[in-house]
């Protein structure tokens, strides 16, 4: 290796690169998730968890055309082990406005620690999400 008071960018010899061969049948593709953490449905817990703590947001203003006075949405939760809730799916928003609502609602809502056998776990809980305006 030469050292220089001036550097400059030497290309490299490359005499053959041989494209690798890749064997598919030794890929084992999996299609379920696996974690250290126990996530269960709600239904196998200890006690469904309920709502400890939630927040009133505001529609939109585009909602107050439709006249609807109660939307009920339907989203799929996971509850990690400290009772905050994250949107695995939002099932269903009604309006397409209602979006960025519900995940607003997630994001200030707590709920009660799901626990089986006493010890806390995580949880999937297909949770109904009603909002009334007046």
């Amino acid at each position: 290796m030469q050292y220089s008071d001036t550097p400059t960018m030497a290309m490299p010899k490359v005499s053959d690169l041989k494209r690798p061969e890749l064997d598919l049948k030794e890929f084992k593709i999996i299609d379920t998730f696996s974690s250290s953490i126990p996530m269960l449905q709600v239904e196998h817990l200890d006690r469904v968890p309920i709502v400890v703590r939630q927040q009133y947001i505001k529609p939109p203003k585009s909602i107050r055309k439709y006249g609807n006075k109660r939307i009920e949405t339907k989203v799929e939760l996971i509850i990690d082990q400290t009772g905050k809730p994250y949107i695995k799916k939002i099932v269903d928003a009604v309006y397409p406005e209602m979006v960025d609502t519900i995940r607003e609602w997630v994001r200030h809502a707590r709920f009660e620690i799901p626990k089986k056998e006493g010890r806390p776990v995580q949880a999937v809980y297909f949770y109904g999400i009603n909002f009334n305006y007046g």
